[in-house]
């Protein structure tokens, strides 16, 4: 998606570390206090982002919760839990990516 553009690259993950987080932990207080319209909207929210990142397991329980919240079913507290260590493991990730492509950061 890049095409080899350094800056874009840094551009992407800096605005998925900046934004992400704080709209996945709406996604959370919408998972503890069972709000199937929050769920949705924060969990169709995140998959765009997480897509562009290629974090495609996260992008599948995302894609899940969101249809469990549709349809107002309560998503079950082992997927809630799967994608806060998914996230977390991400953000690691991209942000040891970003040191590599530009360890000016």
């Amino acid at each position: 998606m890049s095409g080899g553009d350094n800056e874009f690259v840094v551009e992407m993950i800096s605005d998925y570390l900046s934004n992400e987080p704080k709209n996945f932990s709406f996604l959370m207080e919408a998972l503890k206090n069972k709000n199937f319209a929050d769920i949705a909207y924060h969990a169709h929210k995140l998959r765009s982002a997480a897509q562009i990142m290629g974090a495609n397991e996260l992008l599948e329980n995302l894609e899940c919760i969101e249809n469990l919240a549709l349809q107002n079913k309560c998503v079950e507290d082992e997927i809630g839990f799967k994608i806060e260590q998914i996230n977390s493991k991400i953000l690691t990730e991209l942000s040891e990516e970003l040191q590599v492509i530009n360890p000016r950061i």
